[in-house]
């Protein structure tokens, strides 16, 4: 039981820890371009 819980948690943690770095190279594209439309 504790065994299935801890590769459960692992498993999450996994996917937090993804999204959260998707989610911030999402965000430095977006300032990049916002950098680009404000040099242009």
């Amino acid at each position: 039981m504790i065994q299935i819980l801890r590769s459960w948690i692992d498993f999450v943690a996994e996917n937090l820890s993804l999204e959260r770095v998707v989610e911030f190279f999402h965000l430095k594209s977006f300032l990049k371009n916002l950098k680009i439309i404000l040099i242009v």
